[in-house]
């Protein structure tokens, strides 16, 4: 994705209950695989790799797809962003 070029981090609790995180896209951005975990992109960068290279069209189709929760697979499709902020807001999901 363009505008993500440079390398750069994100530091984000795990609930994902942020005023900020508004859209689908910014929820998939750090609930599918688009989002590189620090400890990966270390390991990866190690290893002789240059960053966390993805195909636009793999970032594109995680970015656009179903938006599930990070932390409560059981939890299916989010449909919405007020489904999912509704479902962090959970007992469920805060007990993950």
């Amino acid at each position: 994705v363009p505008s993500l070029r440079p390398l750069h981090l994100h530091v984000l609790t795990a609930d994902l209950d942020a005023p900020a995180l508004r859209t689908k896209r910014h929820w998939n951005s750090f609930a599918t695989d688009f989002f590189v975990p620090l400890e990966r992109l270390i390991t990866h960068l190690e290893g002789g790799g240059r960053g966390a290279d993805l195909a636009p069209a793999r970032a594109e189709g995680l970015l656009k797809g179903p938006m599930r929760c990070l932390c409560c697979p059981g939890a299916g499709v989010l449909g919405n962003m007020p489904a999912a902020k509704a479902h962090v807001a959970t007992q469920a999901h805060l007990a993950a």
